[in-house]
């Protein structure tokens, strides 16, 4: 007799030799003690998990004479033998890929009309059932869905979606799954102790992984090794023989890697290399030990979805717990990346060897959120505000840079940008009480930091003379009259040092405001009126009218003022927060403050036209009464035709009324006793 080999020499006899596949053993056992077996049944699955040998089973055991359904099929009547000897008359085995077409199904129809002979069934399977053709499939139909009462169909396929929906209707459905690791490394264990050949462990281990859940493919595999390596089997010969790589060496290499050790990482795959391996099988391989590296790191139960031994199990969570999951994801995608790449290059080791090297210069990734939090934990660290220059005197510079602090914390100033140079005109001072100061500590005047010469805007020349008429004033009480401050403030100090009230204590003191504060204010004119000593007019230099004064005089005088020189900025100002807009308004022919009006100037109605939108011209005055800080109304002039009034004014107007009536706003004015200088209802 010739050699059985081991995939049909171990080829189960009874439902209880069954590897793997619990639930459909449990169903079909179920279904012949109930009797109720289906008259169609489908197998479907991966090859070598039992398809073909369960419906045997189930043919054998509809045919069994045993009197108890637990004991069938028994092996031992009549009619078990026949059909372990292969020669059961009632049984029809049809290979459907060699007998595909609708004549074989003509005449298996013709065939099953008649009783059985022996047995109480017959029993037609039709291996590899989705080859049938569509005219074959069509004409079994009707007897699929009403057969005689004497036969069982009984269905196996490795392509469940090639069958038509009207098969699968007609059937009662089984899908086989893979044999798990551990039940196809202790069944193979079975057959080595029944075979008299001594397998370790590990050398089981890398059967059971080439057999990837297939007990006949792991049968083949084994009976191959048997033959290569006699009585005594070691890990080299199963690696020599399957033309594997030890699973060790994808461990080295992977520490390799990540360590990163480039040059052992080469060595190792060098010596892969001269071994004979093949290179797309070996990328494939360590793809999908870095996979399951992935995996180990990100999964809690990774036992449950890597189907491993413990011992390589154990190295995967070791090697993945040392480092982030970032970096072993970048390292899965640069080797898909290379493996990818050599299915179509001519050089595929060097195509590997290069994503070797990218990835050993890649090192430990830090994730986003990482940098972000050690960003903000080194941002902590650093002072709200960088020490200036004029802290630096022992006396005062605590207080100077206290009130500094203070009152950058409490205003809402916004530079303005200056395309041609010009220096933005400030809304106005403001004055705060610094509450926490000691009242026996003097709190001496800043000085105005000097501008350089031909710099100097007219309305920061303005500012200079105003500094210098309250440093001119010598005793006596000072009033300073202007709309954004307090007329009942009772002591003002004037650049030389603090002014004191009738009790001798130290008064605030306000410091005075350089080019750098002035163009910390919202840019607008402000209107500064003359110092009065005891109640009489300035004389003197005193009575000179400043630039700032100047302009606010034009404007009161209806003469209006052209608004060139800021129109940069406010454009600037435009920029930053409706980027469409700005190059509308740099199209504009001209542009003039006139009666509370911005009279902004077209050479033609096309320019303009986005401004006559309802939106944009809420947007377009919201902006231009942010910027200068006063209650402004926009029209259009156009060339050759009237002057058009843009909508939308009244709205930022309420707006910024309630904004400045606010409880919470009028709180804080009264706290540091001062007064709103201007509202900014944009973005800040």
């Amino acid at each position: 007799m010739s050699y059985l080999v081991l995939a049909r020499k171990w080829r189960p006899r009874t439902f209880g030799e069954v590897v793997g596949q619990r639930p459909v053993v449990r169903t079909l056992q179920n279904a012949l003690r109930l009797e109720r077996v289906a008259h169609a049944m489908l197998f479907s699955g991966v090859r070598g998990v039992g398809k073909t040998t369960l419906a045997r089973l189930m043919a054998k055991a509809l045919n069994c004479l045993a009197t108890e359904a637990e004991q069938r099929p028994c092996n031992q009547c009549d009619s078990c033998r026949v059909f372990n000897a292969g020669s059961a008359i009632e049984l029809h085995e049809i290979d459907g890929a060699s007998n595909r077409g609708i004549q074989e199904i003509r005449e298996l129809k013709e065939n099953i009309r008649f009783m059985p002979v022996v047995g109480k069934y017959k029993i037609v399977i039709i291996d590899e059932v989705h080859m049938l053709t569509t005219e074959a499939f069509n004409a079994l139909l009707k007897t699929l869905e009403e057969p005689p009462a004497h036969v069982y169909f009984m269905f196996a396929t490795t392509e469940l979606h090639k069958i038509p929906v009207t098969i699968l209707s007609r059937c009662q459905r089984y899908e086989l799954t893979r044999v798990p690791f551990a039940e196809l490394l202790d069944f193979f264990r079975r057959v080595a102790a029944a075979e008299e050949v001594a397998v370790p462990d590990s050398a089981l281990e890398m059967i059971v992984r080439e057999a990837d859940g297939s007990v006949r493919d792991g049968l083949s595999l084994l009976d191959q090794v048997f033959s290569f390596g006699g009585r005594q089997v070691t890990d080299e010969d199963v690696r020599q023989m399957l033309g594997l790589v030890d699973r060790q060496t994808f461990e080295h290499l992977a520490r390799a890697l990540l360590a990163p050790d480039l040059a052992r990482c080469l060595e190792l795959f060098d010596q892969c290399y001269r071994a004979g391996l093949d290179l797309k099988r070996f990328a494939g391989d360590l793809l999908n030990y870095f996979r399951n590296l992935v995996v180990c790191r990100q999964a809690g139960r990774a036992a449950g979805l890597l189907d491993l031994a413990d011992r390589e199990l154990a190295a995967l969570e070791e090697i993945a717990a040392a480092h982030s999951p970032e970096t072993l994801l970048y390292c899965f995608n640069l080797l898909l990346k290379g493996v990818e790449e050599m299915q179509y290059a001519t050089r595929p080791k060097l195509v590997l060897e290069m994503t070797f090297v990218r990835a050993a210069q890649a090192g430990d990734i830090v994730s986003t959120g990482e940098v972000l939090g050690r960003l903000e934990q080194l941002l902590a660290g650093l002072p709200a505000f960088p020490p200036t220059d004029g802290a630096a005197g022992p006396a005062n510079g605590g207080v100077a840079a206290s009130r500094e602090k203070g009152a950058r914390q409490a205003s809402d100033q916004q530079p303005a940008a200056s395309g041609d140079g010009t220096d933005a005109i400030a809304v106005g001072e403001r004055q705060f009480t610094d509450k926490a100061a000691a009242p026996d500590v003097p709190r001496l005047a800043e000085p105005a930091p000097e501008l350089p010469a031909g710099n100097a805007s007219p309305a920061v020349a303005g500012r200079r003379e105003l500094e210098q008429q309250k440093t001119a004033v010598d005793d006596g009480p000072k009033k300073v009259e202007r709309g954004e401050h307090d007329a009942n403030d009772p002591a003002i100090a004037g650049a030389d040092g603090p002014a004191h009230d009738v009790s001798g204590n130290a008064a605030r003191a306000i410091p005075p405001l350089g080019e750098a504060a002035l163009l910390a204010e919202a840019p607008t004119v402000s209107a500064a009126a003359p110092v009065e000593v005891n109640g009489a007019p300035p004389a003197g230099p005193a009575a000179k009218m400043g630039p700032v004064e100047k302009s606010q005089a034009e404007l009161s005088s209806g003469g209006g003022r052209d608004l060139r020189p800021d129109w940069d900025g406010f454009v600037a100002y435009v920029r930053q927060r409706k980027v469409w807009m700005s190059p509308v308004l740099d199209m504009a022919a001209g542009a003039r403050e006139e009666d509370g009006q911005l009279l902004i100037r077209y050479d033609d109605l096309a320019d303009c036209k986005l401004l006559e939108e309802p939106e944009n011209n809420r947007l377009l005055t919201e902006f231009a009464q942010d910027y200068f800080q006063r209650e402004l109304t926009v029209r259009l002039r156009i060339r050759g035709s009237s002057t058009m009034e843009v909508g939308g004014g009244e709205m930022p107007r309420e707006e910024r009324r309630a904004l400045a009536n606010d409880p919470l706003v009028r709180t804080v004015v009264e706290i540091f006793n001062g007064d709103v200088a201007g509202v900014r209802t944009g973005r800040s």
